[in-house]
């Protein structure tokens, strides 16, 4: 398991996925989520519509707790 903001090996050869390295950020935005997760950014949302991830709307955007994130991984890891 790889700590939030460290970069896991890509899931295609040659293909980095870039990640969020400030560690002091308590929320990501949902395309960062997705990145980390290796999902789109509508499945996110779909998480979030569901209940399954959860977050805060404000503004018209979406912030996901960094915890929730890692919660996510840690659940549907191998």
């Amino acid at each position: 398991m790889y700590p939030y903001g460290v970069s896991r090996p890509p899931s295609l050869p040659g293909k980095e996925v870039s990640r969020v390295e400030d560690k002091k950020r308590k929320k990501v935005t949902v395309w960062e989520a997705a990145d980390y997760l290796d999902l789109t950014p509508g499945k996110v949302l779909n998480m979030v519509g569901r209940g399954v991830l959860k977050a805060d709307k404000f503004a018209g955007a979406v912030h996901i707790p960094r915890e929730e994130v890692e919660r996510i991984e840690r659940e549907t890891a191998p």
